[in-house]
């Protein structure tokens, strides 16, 4: 089985370098996308999304959502 950052990594990684920090105490992390320009979005990702396989589509999918509006 991936991991949930293999997972999201692997989503982005064809356009951008993805990196992760600790955000907070309750396992938020905060998913930092750049590219040649810099930094090209960050994006929260709360503990309960992160660690549930079944949240990581949508999660991926609201990433996607920003970066196509430019957020």
């Amino acid at each position: 089985m991936d991991s949930p950052f293999q997972i999201l990594s692997e989503a982005f990684q064809a356009d951008y370098n993805v990196n992760f920090c600790v955000q907070s105490l309750d396992g938020s992390i905060l998913m930092t996308l750049s590219d040649d320009t810099g930094i090209a979005l960050r994006h929260l990702i709360d503990a309960e999304q992160w660690r549930n396989p079944d949240r990581l589509p949508d999660c991926i999918a609201a990433v996607k959502g920003e970066l196509a509006s430019g957020r």
